[in-house]
């Protein structure tokens, strides 16, 4: 899950992520994102789901819209992330982003800090600096930032769609994050309750299509009425996976 402020390159960054261009993204001052995303790819062989949040850290969006599009949120990274990507831009850190994480905690939970990564855009704003120097000579918010972290942090150049090897360097310290929960993504009673929600909800989709199909449905896949149960949750502001071998990852932003 991706997370950060309007202009902080976020959606940039998910596209970078990705290698395509499959989140709008300006260099504005004004929200692109209106409302939590999902989009997925395939990097090094890995399938990865990286959900990409508006803005809601400042002013714009009611306590109604934002706690409608963290229902969303929850709903489309259920059963939970593996990995919270915090976006800094470097060259442009405000002290606002100590906010931010405790906001991210009154969302997630406090244990959510366990699977946050900071994540700097704009790497090429580093020049001849490198990252280590840029967060020496930082304020001391963002040392705190990247202390709560455990020292968890990574710098694209979101210029550079192609480079495929500061993305595997990413998600080679995503895996070192997932290692240390044994493989486990994040989850909370939030993502508890959503994907026993969807379970429900696969459960009524397939009464229906026994209804309908009477033993039709029996040869059909299970696994296609799970999809649809999602699909239907992820079109409602119902409160809402990241990276393993062979599984989808998902990478929140916000």
């Amino acid at each position: 899950v991706l997370l950060g402020r309007t202009g902080s390159g976020k959606s940039a960054a998910g596209n970078t992520i990705l290698g395509k261009e499959v989140f709008v993204s300006q260099a504005n001052s004004s929200s692109v994102t209106k409302e939590t995303d999902k989009k997925k790819g395939v990097i090094a062989g890995r399938k990865v789901a990286l959900v990409d949040t508006p803005d809601w850290f400042t002013l714009g969006l009611s306590e109604k819209e934002i706690e409608d599009d963290v229902g969303l949120c929850y709903s489309l990274s259920s059963p939970g992330p593996h990995a919270f990507l915090l976006v800094v831009p470097v060259g442009r850190y405000i002290d606002r982003e100590r906010g931010e994480l405790d906001k991210m905690i009154k969302i997630f939970g406090k244990d959510s800090l366990g699977h946050t990564m900071i994540l700097f855009t704009h790497g090429d704003e580093l020049k001849d600096k490198t990252i280590q120097e840029f967060i020496q000579t930082g304020t001391e918010d963002l040392k705190w930032l990247i202390e709560q972290c455990e020292y968890r942090y990574h710098v694209l150049n979101n210029h550079v769609l192609k480079d495929n090897t500061q993305v595997e360097e990413l998600l080679g310290k995503v895996d070192e994050m997932i290692d240390k929960h044994n493989g486990s993504s994040y989850c909370n009673e939030k993502y508890r309750a959503t994907e026993s929600h969807i379970i429900n909800v696969q459960k009524r989709l397939l009464m229906e299509r026994r209804g309908q199909k009477n033993s039709e449905v029996l040869s059909e896949p299970i696994q296609d009425t799970t999809c649809e149960a999602r699909n239907t949750l992820d079109r409602r502001p119902v409160p809402g996976r990241l990276l393993q071998p062979n599984q989808t990852a998902t990478l929140l932003h916000f």
